[in-house]
């Protein structure tokens, strides 16, 4: 939440910081595929091993896009794209995207999408809370509902809102 809130503030940095975490996504996905396909699936020690290996895959794809982006990036934005770069590969998203395509054991299309369909999710999150977060901000909001406090119950109400768009029933 504390880099949700973070991002906030300016449009540019999240779009920096999506496009960064898209390309280390889909960066490490791959090769994440690849090292569990080949080397993991049929070993013995698979729940020592596929941390390990999941982590490793996060760090040499944060070495290509730091190579990639030193290389490609407008002149005026590398120091802003280097700085992204350590909390676009080593977050939460990346993370459970591994996690979820090595456990469901999805093909390489299946990856790539689901990597890209994360970036996106994401971002599009951080551009919903900049919008509440500017409603919140607003003048004719009265103090008390100012801050952080405020933002979180927007966060929660949020998030309540995105799990019933996955189709949850109750069972009674």
């Amino acid at each position: 939440v504390s880099r949700l809130i973070s991002l906030v503030d300016d449009t540019t940095d999240t779009l920096i910081f999506g496009l960064l975490m898209m390309l280390v996504t889909v960066i490490a996905g791959v090769l994440n595929y690849f090292v569990y396909s080949l080397f993991i699936v049929n070993s013995a020690w698979i729940s020592y091993i596929r941390p390990l290996s999941i982590v490793v895959c996060m760090v040499l794809s944060y070495m290509l896009v730091y190579v990639l982006a030193v290389k490609f990036a407008p002149y005026a934005h590398i120091e802003k794209t280097v700085g992204e770069l350590a909390p676009a590969t080593f977050n939460c998203t990346v993370l459970g995207t591994l996690i979820l395509t090595t456990s469901r054991q999805l093909p390489l299309l299946g990856t790539i999408g689901f990597a890209i369909g994360t970036s996106i999710g994401y971002v599009l999150a951080v551009f919903l809370v900049t919008e509440g977060q500017r409603k919140l901000q607003n003048d004719d909001m009265p103090a008390a509902f100012k801050g952080l406090p405020a933002t979180l119950l927007y966060l929660a109400g949020l998030a309540f809102a995105v799990y019933g768009l996955t189709g949850y029933s109750f069972s009674f």
